[in-house]
């Protein structure tokens, strides 16, 4: 499908590069970190209706309305605008936090100079986990290999004399 384009120019017909447009009713609709670039999530008025969605995209089909936006869209003033850079919504940081896997919940409230096996520190883990009702790790082993992507961020190790890690916060 291809955009008519035309501002003062002869009309030309530009690829149509768009993706993806989604509604969900569900509190994470999609899993992402801070550093993703790929969603604009916006949150509509609670004062639609299912059936002025219906009308709502009724008109938005219209040869009128189309007309009408593109004419909108037009008188702004995208000089500086970077479209690789989305604006970060409320609703985008509600979703960000959602996305927060429970090892690092975990590990960016845990404090400890002290050191601690592995094997304790999964159990402080699963039980904030229970506690804070967050899904966990079923093993030690899986929950030290989720881990690894914080490593020097949020805890660091060191080897005791027999060889066993000791973990320690970053924090």
């Amino acid at each position: 499908c291809a955009l008519p384009i035309s501002k003062a120019v002869k009309m030309y017909d530009v690829p149509n590069i768009a993706r993806y447009f989604m509604t969900t009713n569900v509190q994470d609709p999609v899993k992402f970190e801070e550093s993703d670039r790929r969603f604009l999530l916006i949150n509509p008025s609670s004062r639609l209706l299912n059936a002025d969605w219906v009308d709502i995209q009724d008109k938005l089909h219209r040869p009128s309305w189309m007309k009408a936006i593109a004419e909108y869209l037009l008188t702004i003033n995208v000089n500086d605008w970077n479209p690789r850079k989305f604006p970060v919504t409320d609703v985008k940081k509600d979703v960000m936090d959602l996305s927060v896997s429970a090892e690092k919940r975990f590990l960016m409230q845990w404090d400890n100079k002290e050191g601690m096996s592995g094997g304790g520190l999964y159990k402080l883990y699963k039980e904030y986990c229970i506690e804070h009702e967050l899904p966990y790790a079923q093993s030690s082993i899986s929950f030290c290999i989720k881990i690894i992507p914080y490593k020097n961020i949020l805890f660091t190790t060191r080897e005791d004399v027999k060889g066993n890690n000791v973990y320690y916060s970053c924090s």
